[in-house]
């Protein structure tokens, strides 16, 4: 895949959960990453989600 010549995306998805963060990137690496690139190629369209570019931020909004 020509990497200069491709749109680059950003998705952004809310996870409401007490889960770990670590926990949750390595979910999110593990399941997520690999699915949305099935589903694209199944278009007949490359696609490349680098891992090192997933990440997780956590924010309390609960006002605890």
């Amino acid at each position: 895949m020509d990497m200069e010549n491709v749109t680059e995306h950003t998705v952004t998805l809310k996870v409401r959960s007490d889960v770990d963060p670590a926990e949750l990137l390595d979910i999110m690496i593990g399941m997520v990453r690999e699915n949305i690139i099935e589903m694209v190629e199944q278009q007949c369209i490359e696609c490349w989600v680098p891992a090192g570019e997933i990440s997780v931020e956590s924010k309390n909004e609960g006002g605890k």
